[in-house]
């Protein structure tokens, strides 16, 4: 009689409870996470391009190091395949590939297209630029989708998928079908950008 006076009440306390949904750790991350580096992979599929553009590039994979501060620094340092390294802030991103020994400079607006990823160190720009929504968990995730707002936005969407209030995984796709989908872990503290 015990035991069930225990899961009795057990399960009144977790009926009390709700999980946060996508939206509740999205923005639990946009707002309090310290500056921090984790380890990505990137796979890009240039599907909805044509047979014949999509058999020349296939599938990339790609892996390195994200690191990020708020508001607006972020550091994409690519390993694998190539070295290239991506740094933003607030006004510009800019980028450097190790074998042609050049440094390129976007501004920040025009090259959002180009790296989504600036939208997660840039919480304004993004609820700026798209409709959040929570969408129905899967894989272990929470999912938030990110719509444009602009009708004649180069992203179609953003899938963002969360887990302890951490982004787990980001799928961007383009106008043209292109998808984009980026894996994230070994989250830790560094030191300020």
């Amino acid at each position: 009689m015990r035991a069930l006076h225990h899961l009795t009440l057990s399960l009144t306390l977790l009926s009390g409870m709700t999980l946060a949904d996508g939206l509740d750790q999205l923005n639990a991350w946009l707002t309090d996470t310290a500056p921090m580096r984790a380890r990505f992979t990137k796979a890009v599929a240039e599907k909805g391009l044509g047979p014949e553009v999509s058999s020349l590039f296939g599938e990339h994979y790609m892996e390195g190091d994200f690191l990020l501060q708020r508001p607006g620094t972020f550091r994409m340092e690519y390993r694998q395949p190539n070295w290239l390294m991506y740094v933003g802030n607030l006004q510009e991103i800019m980028g450097g590939d190790g074998r042609r020994n050049k440094m390129d400079i976007w501004p920040l607006d025009s090259a959002l297209s180009s790296f989504p990823e600036a939208y997660l160190a840039n919480p304004d720009k993004l609820q700026q630029d798209f409709t959040l929504t929570a969408a129905k968990a899967h894989d272990g995730l929470e999912w938030v989708i990110a719509l444009p707002r602009q009708a004649h936005s180069p992203l179609r969407r953003i899938e963002l998928g969360l887990a302890e209030q951490q982004i787990r995984q980001m799928v961007t796709v383009n106008r043209y079908g292109q998808h984009t989908h980026y894996v994230f872990g070994r989250f830790q503290p560094c030191p300020p950008l």
